[in-house]
């Protein structure tokens, strides 16, 4: 075989598996057409215990959840935002690992695809279409005549399976990078935030009457041990946000 050749083959080879690792997560693709945003990537993290699609209008804050996997273990996976007010939103991937461990994809706005389908024009005979036109005319005037004597049919829908929890980290405490606590919350100088914590069964740990700066960092050591913790967030004594974070060991 030629080098030429052999160097041809060698690159489209690369090509298609780069291709093939761009949507495996934490990667996922993300394409704009007819209106509608495509969501889909490759999952090999057969131990995923949820994996959400969050979506936002800036791609470092205020993202929300818009769909859960009922099965997050699944290999090949497409969701169609049909809801999406516009192309110029930012998608990234919450993925939860064993039930202890998680982390979120890089945020990406949807690629615009412009392309259009090709029509195929079927040729057609002419005596025949025309008998398959009469042919039609008097199958639609018979189904006509049926169904005056006939009453329509109401079909039931069968009833809606109930809604699965989905947990979201909070976007004002949360775990950082770096393992310890995060608290951000904008608003402090002009309102009273206080927050409490507690031990998963709600034994209650300690608490911060006020918070007097943001970002504030709290560091894990003061949690003593890692594992899940609950947290009541109350703005101007009123009861803001209940919501949980994770502390490990690996952090």
């Amino acid at each position: 075989m030629k080098p030429v050749v052999l160097s041809f083959i060698l690159i489209c080879f690369i090509t298609l598996t780069s291709k093939g690792q761009n949507d495996t997560l934490p990667k996922f693709s993300a394409i704009a057409k007819d209106g509608k945003i495509t969501i889909s990537w490759i999952n090999r993290f057969t131990n995923a215990h949820q994996i959400t699609i969050q979506r936002s209008k800036d791609s470092l804050k205020n993202f929300f959840t818009i769909f859960s996997l009922p099965d997050p273990t699944v290999t090949k996976f497409s969701f169609k935002d049909e809801k999406a007010p516009n192309d110029s939103l930012y998608y990234r991937i919450f993925i939860l690992i064993g039930g202890t461990n998680y982390f979120f994809s890089t945020s990406k706005k949807p690629f615009r695809d412009t392309t259009k389908p090709v029509p195929v024009v079927k040729k057609t005979d002419a005596k025949n279409d025309g008998n398959k036109k009469k042919e039609e005319a008097l199958k639609i005037e018979t189904n006509d005549n049926s169904n005056d004597k006939k009453e329509k049919e109401v079909k039931e829908e069968p009833p809606s399976p109930p809604k699965k929890y989905v947990w979201e980290p909070s976007v004002y405490i949360f775990t950082a990078d770096d393992g310890n606590v995060s608290i951000v919350i904008p608003g402090y100088k002009t309102k009273k935030y206080h927050i409490k914590f507690f031990e998963e069964n709600d034994t209650p740990i300690f608490e911060l009457h006020e918070v007097k700066e943001s970002p504030l960092l709290l560091d894990k050591v003061n949690f003593l041990h890692s594992g899940w913790f609950k947290f009541e967030l109350y703005e101007n004594g009123v009861l803001l946000e209940k919501n949980k974070f994770l502390i490990t060991r690996d952090n």
